[in-house]
This record gives C-alpha cells, sequence and structure tokens, in this order.
C-alpha cells in the first residue's frame, strides 16, 4: 500500500495541522474500503495500476485537501491570493502614481491611533483599500478550486518537455510568430520574451519580437489596447 500511504501523506500536506488526523483517517478508511470491494469484484488483490486508478478517481491530493461546502468557501485565502496576483499584474511605478503612500480614499487615517500603541492595527494606506476591494470582490465570481485548476495548469505547462531540446521542439511551428513583451511585465519579463523569440528563430522558425511601453505592466494590453493594436497593425498589412 505504499503508493495509498504516498496519497494520503500528499493530501495531509495541504491541510490545516488541527484537522489533519481526523481527515485523514476518515479519508485512509474510506479509500481502503474501496480497495477491498473493488478487489472482491474482481476476484484477485489490486495490482498498481489499480489502485492508482482508483486514487486518479478520487483526485488531485491538493483538490481533495481543499474541498469544502459550498456554503462555506475559504474566501479570506482566495482573496489573499487575488491581492498577492494583482501586485504582481501591475508595476511599481503605476502603483506610485496611485497610490504613494496616500491614506485609503474612504476617510482612513494610518496615523491616527499611532500614539496610542496602535501598531499593527492602524487604518489602512490607500493601495492597502485597493487591495483589499480586488480580494472581496474577486470571492463573488471566482472559485477557489478553479483558481488552484488554472494556476497549476500554468505552472506544468511546457512545449518543450516532450522533445530532446527547446531548438527540435520549435523547429515544428509552421506559422510566423509575433511575440509581444511588455515593458514593465513582472510576470512575464520582456528580456525573457526577447529570449524565447530568438531561441524560435535560432530553431529556424520564424518569428519576431516587439516591444510595448507601458507603465501598467502585465495588465498592459488590457488597459492599453489602442497602444497593443498600432503594435500589431504592421503584422497583418
Amino acid at each position: 500500500m505504499e503508493l495509498l500511504n504516498r496519497y494520503l501523506h500528499a493530501v495531509r500536506f495541504w491541510l490545516p495541522k488541527s484537522q489533519q488526523e481526523d481527515i485523514i483517517a476518515e479519508l485512509g478508511e474510506d479509500l481502503r474500503s474501496q480497495i477491498e470491494d473493488r478487489a472482491t469484484e474482481l476476484g484477485r488483490p489490486l495490482d498498481q495500476d489499480d489502485l492508482a486508478a482508483i486514487l486518479k478517481q478520487r483526485g488531485n491530493p491538493m483538490l481533495v485537501a481543499g474541498r469544502y461546502l459550498p456554503q462555506r468557501p475559504p474566501r479570506s485565502g482566495l482573496a489573499l491570493a487575488r491581492k498577492i496576483a494583482m501586485i504582481s499584474y501591475k508595476s511599481a511605478p503605476l502603483f506610485d502614481e496611485r497610490f504613494g503612500r496616500n491614506p485609503n480614499r474612504s476617510g482612513e487615517d494610518p496615523w491616527a491611533a499611532d500614539n496610542h500603541g496602535a501598531g499593527l492595527i492602524g487604518e489602512r494606506f490607500d493601495v492597502a483599500g485597493y487591495l483589499d476591494y480586488q480580494g472581496q470582490s474577486f470571492n463573488t465570481r471566482f472559485d477557489a478550486n478553479s483558481y488552484i485548476s488554472i494556476t497549476r495548469t500554468m505552472d506544468i505547462f511546457d512545449p518543450v518537455r516532450a522533445h530532446e531540446t527547446p531548438y527540435v521542439a520549435y523547429a515544428r511551428i509552421a506559422a510566423h510568430l509575433t511575440l509581444v513583451g511588455i515593458s514593465t511585465d513582472w510576470l512575464f519579463p520582456p528580456e525573457d520574451v526577447r529570449s524565447l523569440a530568438a531561441i524560435i528563430r535560432a530553431a529556424g522558425a520564424r518569428c519576431d519580437y516587439r516591444e510595448m511601453a507601458s507603465n501598467h505592466g502585465h495588465d498592459a494590453f488590457l488597459a492599453e489596447p489602442d497602444t497593443l493594436v498600432r503594435l500589431l497593425t504592421p503584422v497583418f498589412e
């Protein structure tokens, strides 16, 4: 049952410590019962492939650990994830221009209780109010497990993995590619996009690189679509 034990260990990793023992005991008992029922049905002990099929059906350990009742979603965790993401979508110059050291526009004063030992419970700066709003509004339109699935899919996407080298992979490209970097993008830095274009060209495929100058970071293609259209218009002429 080594495979089962590894699966339970993986689920345990994603659980809150206070719930680990109870949930793993219940999940382990349920899976062992399912394994026994399947073995009885087949009239033989299960092999590794049979066991792997049962565990695959149960689901990814991270998602199994993250299951929750619809009326009790993990709102604080999803809101925090969204706030962290929003920081990477923009750029430092844009945040400085929009928010600087200004108090929250709702009228809060970050310094109001400073002389009374407020410490970490002081009121918010404007940037904190903005990030809090983004986190709260995200909860009303996104499911936490969907967010995990999307980010996990992004993490494991690798067009080169099935090939000996990047050059072998990119040599198969028949289309003429145009890659666009954004000068202040933290998620996909322009130097990385420029380097990818060079590797694709070195593989023998047609690829050119264009760069969009903007303070909007990764979101520039949404915030300044006219600039992007002007940048790409020559490609289609």
